[in-house]
């Protein structure tokens, strides 16, 4: 039964034995991919990208980003239209101060060209990710470009997601693969201090910092935490460090009201039923309770750091940590264990790298059993990346459409 079943799958597309028709549609999907992110860049409207420039603002002229009066009033003296009005209730800066160094290049910049230039330097941190990914492989510069191509395309509908509403998970992306990629080769302090940048959304990077730990990777951990706690000190030392609590505190608060913009209930009117994709979204939806569900959601948030711990048990250098599916793995704690959205699956980046690598190479190598249960996870995998929408469409072109285009080039 097995065996008729990948076989099935396995024919919806046949291999295409033309290199000229394959290599015509590699350049086409890749043309059609960048045609796209650049119309994302030049026709998106002011929205996430809003909290960023006007909080970098705010940190690089010493004054407390988390203060909502701060925020506005640097949007007052910019002189943007009420259309680019940051702050609370939708789009308040939560990040830490050290973000600003990613920012600082946009923050400098008039309103006018802001948004454009921020888009697009998340672009870039994409396909920076995408060269890396391929760069710290040692197979033939051919394959990997046939796998880069293929990523490139399928994980493009969250990158776009991602630039349309100016949010920032590219960056946090790159940081954390580079650091992750410099740390397994030995280069502690570069990799550590790449690590310590991508905490700003310390939300989805923290347990890479926990998985560092464990592993006993001890020089890694004190630059990544040292360089993390003593840049961000610096900053918010001319604001106040007790103002700066409180105010965040008091923002913080404000966003998980009920009502709220970051409600995981889902009662408020930001969308927060479709567009949250952690596990305390999934407790409230299921229990009705608030209290319940958040019992529920510590427990499950606790139980999950632990697989992530049993996961990564061998410590072996040459183990566990150098597996193509680690570093996904370790983001995917983070998207399913915290507060995300779903703007944030496009961290997924490595994982749908991962998955093209092995179709081309390893599956052909296994039986009918492994065969089957690759797919399986493919597409348990994509329907949990990309939803019932996109989530089989995924899985499909990562089975077939890759081995398409791609088998035997």
């Amino acid at each position: 039964m097995g065996k008729r079943i990948v076989h099935f799958f396995s024919n919806i597309a046949r291999p295409i034995h033309s290199n000229k028709l394959r290599k015509i549609l590699r350049y086409l999907m890749v043309i059609a991919a960048l045609v796209f992110s650049l119309k994302a860049i030049f026709t998106a409207s002011p929205s996430d990208d809003r909290a960023f420039y006007y909080g970098a603002r705010c940190i690089l002229q010493g004054v407390s980003p988390y203060n909502n009066k701060n925020i506005v009033d640097e949007w007052r003296r910019t002189g943007a239209p009420a259309s680019y009005r940051p702050g609370l209730p939708i789009v308040p800066y939560l990040y830490t101060p050290h973000l600003v160094l990613f920012l600082a290049p946009v923050a400098l910049l008039p309103w006018q060209y802001a948004p454009a230039a921020f888009r697009f330097l998340q672009l870039m941190c994409f396909f920076c990710c995408l060269l890396a990914l391929n760069r710290f492989r040692s197979d033939d510069g051919k394959f990997c470009d046939n796998v880069t191509s293929t990523t490139l395309c399928l994980i493009l509908p969250p990158v776009i997601y991602c630039l349309t509403v100016g949010q920032i998970g590219l960056m946090i992306l790159l940081a954390a693969t580079l650091g992750w990629m410099l740390i397994l080769r030995g280069k502690d302090i570069s990799g550590g201090a790449l690590v310590a940048l991508s905490l700003a959304k310390f939300s989805l990077t923290f347990p890479l910092l926990l998985v560092l730990l464990y592993a006993k990777k001890w020089k890694a951990v004190f630059w990544a935490a040292g360089i993390f706690l003593l840049v961000n000190l610096l900053l918010i030392l001319p604001m106040g460090f007790y103002q700066v609590y409180t105010d965040y505190r008091l923002t913080l608060a404000s966003t998980l009201q009920p009502g709220g913009v970051n409600d995981a209930a889902g009662l408020s009117r930001y969308d927060s039923r479709t567009t949250m994709i952690h596990t305390g979204r999934l407790t409230y939806a299921i229990m009705q309770d608030r209290n319940v569900a958040a019992i529920a959601d510590k427990i499950i948030t606790v139980l999950g750091l632990g697989a992530l711990a049993f996961l990564f048990k061998e410590r072996d250098s040459t183990g566990t940590l150098h597996h193509p599916l680690t570093l996904p793995i370790i983001l995917m704690m983070g998207l399913c264990l915290f507060y995300h959205r779903v703007h944030d699956l496009c961290v997924l980046v490595p994982l749908v790298y991962g998955l093209v690598d092995y179709r081309l190479k390893t599956f052909s190598a296994l039986d009918h059993r492994g065969k089957l249960l690759f797919k399986v996870t493919v597409c348990l995998t994509a329907l949990a990346a990309f939803g019932s929408h996109g989530g089989l469409g995924v899985a499909w072109l990562i089975d077939c459409l890759s081995e398409s285009l791609f088998m035997g080039a």
